[in-house]
């Protein structure tokens, strides 16, 4: 996965906040899964790097490249 984006992401712009008051661990994983997505990492990668399942990081990972946060690569960067 490959980040097309530079800096922090408002995610409240794409609809993708979490409240960290309702969901601390939810708002954390969202920014460090984002982080991650450098084009040196797979998912399962992310994954194991953050001790979440691999369903866990797909769904955010989905989540961003649905809102063209991301872009899927065949080669790392």
């Amino acid at each position: 996965m490959v980040n097309n984006f530079k800096g922090e992401v408002f995610a409240s712009g794409y609809g993708i906040w979490i409240d960290y008051r309702l969901n601390p661990g939810g708002h954390r994983n969202l920014f460090t899964i984002m982080e991650r997505c450098d084009g040196s990492r797979t998912i399962a990668d992310i994954a194991v790097e953050l001790d979440l399942s691999f369903q866990a990081v797909w769904e955010v990972v989905s989540m961003l490249e649905e809102k063209g946060l991301i872009r899927f690569s065949r080669t790392p960067i």
